[in-house]
C-alpha cells in the first residue's frame, strides 16, 4: 500500500500540519537553510520509498526565493525515493502575469514558472483561486484550481440584506456565483486605474442602506478595496465588508486600509500565513477543502 507523506515548506507549516491530521498522514518538516549570500539548502531526513509526497508551500512575499524553495523541496523529495510528488501551492505567484505582449512577443512569466515546476519532478499541482484561469493552461502537468465560492457563501448566511460588489469585470463571475448561493443582488464596478472606479447610475440607487460585501481574489496593496469602500460609503452603504481569498498584504497595505475607517470586516483564507493581523481580519481555514481534493486525486 502506498503511503502518504505531507512535507511542509517554510511558508505553510501550520496548514501542512492540519492537512496531515485530516489525511492521517505523516507530517515531515524539511530542513531549509538560508546562507548569507541568499543560497538555499533543502534536506529531508526521512526515506520516502513507495510513498506519495504532498509538498505544501505557498509562494508569496519573497516570491523568487519561495519558487526556488519549492523546486529544491521537489528535488529533495525525489532524492529520498518518493513514487509521486504532488505540490499544494495555496497561493501561486505569477498568475497575474498571464497575458502575452504581442507587440514585443514577450512570453508570459507563468509559462516559464510552469516549465520549471514540471522539470522539478512535480506531477500534479493544486492551487486556490488562481487569479486568471488562463494561467492554468500554461501547465503541462495535472493542475487543480480549488474554488472557494461555497466557503465564502457559507460564512455569509447571517448577513442581512447583503449586496455583493465585484471591483472589476475580471471578478464578476466569482461575485455572481456567490450572490446566487446567497440569493442576493450583485453589481460590477468598472475599474480604471488611471481615472478611478465607477458605478453605473442604476447601481448607485441600490447601495443606500445595504450591507455591502466586496468580493475579490487578492488584497495586495489595498488600493482596490479602499477605493471601492470609499465609493460605497459615499452612496450611504450601511456596512462594508470584504471577502478576499489571498491576503498578500504587501508593504504599506495596512496604512491604506487604516485610512478607510469604514471597513467593518475583511474575511480571507489561510492560503497565506501571517503572524499577526488587525482585529478586523477574519481567517477561514482551507485545510479541509484541500484535504478533500487530495483524496480525490490519489483515489482517482
Amino acid at each position: 500500500m502506498t503511503k502518504l507523506k505531507i512535507i511542509a515548506g517554510t511558508n505553510s507549516q501550520k496548514l501542512a500540519q492540519k492537512i496531515a491530521l485530516h489525511q492521517n498522514a505523516e507530517y515531515i518538516q524539511a530542513t531549509v537553510q538560508r546562507f548569507p549570500d541568499g543560497e538555499l539548502s533543502v534536506q529531508l531526513h526521512t526515506q520516502l520509498y513507495n510513498s506519495k509526497a504532498i509538498i505544501v508551500h505557498s509562494i508569496h512575499q519573497h516570491v523568487n526565493d519561495n519558487v526556488m524553495e519549492l523546486l529544491l523541496l521537489a528535488n529533495a523529495t525525489q532524492n529520498v525515493g518518493a513514487s509521486k510528488i504532488i505540490a499544494v501551492t495555496p497561493y501561486l505567484a505569477y498568475c497575474r502575469q498571464d497575458k502575452q505582449d504581442y507587440q514585443n512577443q514577450t512570453i508570459p512569466s507563468i509559462n516559464a514558472i510552469a516549465k520549471i515546476i514540471k522539470a522539478s519532478g512535480i506531477e500534479c499541482l493544486l492551487a486556490i483561486d488562481i487569479h486568471s484561469k488562463s494561467a492554468k493552461e500554461a501547465f503541462d502537468i495535472e493542475f487543480h484550481n480549488i474554488n472557494t465560492t461555497n466557503l465564502f457563501a457559507s460564512c455569509s448566511n447571517d448577513i442581512d440584506n447583503p449586496l455583493l460588489i465585484s471591483p472589476d469585470s475580471g471578478g464578476a463571475k466569482r461575485c455572481q456565483e456567490i450572490a446566487k448561493l446567497l440569493h442576493c443582488e450583485h453589481i460590477v464596478m468598472n475599474k480604471k486605474r488611471n481615472i478611478g472606479t465607477f458605478l453605473k447610475q442604476s447601481d448607485k440607487m441600490i447601495i443606500s442602506g445595504r450591507n455591502c460585501i466586496i468580493i475579490d481574489d487578492i488584497i495586495d496593496t489595498g488600493w482596490t478595496i479602499t477605493n471601492v469602500a470609499n465609493i460605497l460609503m459615499k452612496y450611504k452603504a450601511k456596512t462594508i465588508r470584504a471577502m478576499v481569498t489571498h491576503a498578500v498584504l504587501s508593504q504599506n497595505t495596512f496604512f491604506a486600509l487604516h485610512k478607510t475607517a469604514t471597513m467593518h470586516e475583511i474575511t480571507t483564507t489561510s492560503t497565506i500565513t501571517h503572524m499577526k493581523l488587525p482585529k478586523y481580519f477574519r481567517v477561514l481555514d482551507i485545510s479541509t477543502i484541500i484535504s478533500k481534493k487530495i483524496l480525490e486525486i490519489i483515489n482517482h
